[in-house]
């Protein structure tokens, strides 16, 4: 949770893109396996939009619902075009990495 929350910060000191960080309470995960991995799927997604998505704001949500634990990052760029054609490896690695979890 907290480590989200300084991801957004520090990419919002890169001031082209605005990151928000939302979790409506505080999330608590005993793994830390789990923990690390999800961070770095938070990093990966975040960089790849600050980078190609031209994105004005990405948002980063974690939350529990139903006793699953859900990562979300959004942004208002571009899309995926060039990422559902298999050229770049972020979406497999991050892929990977939640199916470690």
């Amino acid at each position: 949770h907290n480590a989200l929350a300084a991801l957004a910060d520090r990419a919002n000191g890169l001031g082209r893109t605005r990151v928000e960080f939302k979790a409506a309470d505080p999330v608590e995960i005993a793994d830390p396996v789990a923990t690390s991995h999800l961070y770095r799927i938070a990093q990966e997604a975040v960089n790849n939009a600050l980078k190609h998505a031209r994105a004005a704001l990405i948002t980063v949500r974690l939350e529990r619902r139903d006793g699953k634990l859900r990562l979300e990052i959004a942004d208002d760029g571009t899309g995926l075009a060039e990422a559902s054609e298999g050229r770049g490896a972020g979406l497999g690695l991050m892929r990977h990495r939640a199916s470690l979890i």
